[in-house]
């Protein structure tokens, strides 16, 4: 597929074409070092997009792009380009295990990165997703404390861990408020893609602070989802994916500390509000949301709340029957 491609003028033009039909504005390029580059625009947001060849291959360049968001919409919108150019074709067979997935918590490395997210399922409040790298000589000083999944711990010993995990291990959380949150799922439209990208981001942070060869995340849509975000940062690392996860100690101590941050946010709009949010997505989840609404009005529910949720349809359903 590669060979489609006889100069970068002409994959310039394939991807300047494209993402025009996606409302981005495109410049001309200019000739760098073993490639290209091109400013690209959206919504009055600007960011530099680079194209390198080489004998390895193609590869689109996404470093000098500083708006997390953006980089999102960006990759999302280049996706057909993404697989027959991120790999050069002499990589593409050592690089289809990037994604390993594993039958049980004995195949687990010793060392590795946890990843894990909060507030997936929870109407109200942020999208948090945590790392968590567990090494060695650090194990023995956080085994026989309770750490386990956070499901089935109290808040207050959430709290109490969290702290000292952050405070032992190299870590790194993402914490995407509501307004950001729904920015982002308006542009992307994918809960399993954001999902992919967003542990990506904490897994790149992470080894920010020291190399590691594995990370580990539960399994969730599609490997190729990924895969994709993987080759996209260029992360020198294998990531594992196996059901149940959390039973592996970096995960569960993930579970922790994405736990803390989205029950300390939840606090923190509470507190803002003067209201008991709660948490999940049951009726009464619903009903509270109705009762918000009527209060402070629609737009506010952007603040608090993730909107794609089936449960704002039916408020706001139930609201225009009300007015009509």
């Amino acid at each position: 597929m590669l060979n489609t491609y006889s100069s970068l003028d002409v994959l310039y033009h394939d991807i300047k074409h494209h993402l025009q039909e996606n409302r981005y504005q495109i410049n001309p390029y200019r000739e760098i070092q073993y490639g290209i580059q091109f400013l690209i625009s959206k919504d009055s947001h600007s960011e530099v997009l680079r194209i390198y060849k080489s004998k390895k291959g193609i590869k689109l360049d996404f470093s000098q792009i500083k708006s997390d968001t953006f980089l999102l919409a960006l990759q999302s919108d280049l996706q057909l380009f993404l697989t027959p150019l991120q790999l050069s074709e002499t990589k593409r067979s050592a690089m289809e295990n990037d994604v390993t997935k594993l039958s049980s918590k004995n195949d687990d490395p010793d060392d590795l990165i946890g990843v894990d997210e909060s507030g997936k399922g929870d109407y109200f409040g942020p999208l948090v997703i945590a790392a968590v790298r567990v090494t060695p000589d650090v194990l023995p000083e956080l085994e026989g404390l309770g750490i386990a999944d956070s499901k089935q711990l109290s808040d207050s010993m959430i709290a109490n861990l969290a702290t000292l995990i952050q405070k032992k291990c190299q870590h790194a959380v993402m914490i995407m408020a509501n307004a950001s949150y729904n920015t982002v799922y308006e542009k992307f439209k994918n809960l399993n893609q954001l999902l992919a990208w967003a542990h990506m981001k904490v897994i790149e942070d992470t080894l920010k602070q020291g190399h590691c060869s594995h990370a580990l995340c539960d399994q969730f849509g599609n490997a190729s989802l990924l895969k994709n975000s993987l080759r996209t940062k260029d992360l020198n690392i294998t990531l594992l994916q196996r059901p149940k996860a959390e039973s592996n100690f970096s995960v569960a101590c993930a579970s922790i500390v994405a736990r803390h941050h989205f029950v300390d946010s939840i606090k923190k709009i509470s507190e803002s509000y003067k209201l008991p949010f709660p948490k999940g997505a049951s009726k009464h989840v619903t009903q509270f949301a109705y009762d918000f609404i009527k209060k402070h009005g629609v737009d506010d529910l952007d603040l608090v709340a993730k909107k794609h949720f089936v449960i704002t349809k039916q408020i706001l359903e139930k609201l225009e029957k009300e007015s009509g």
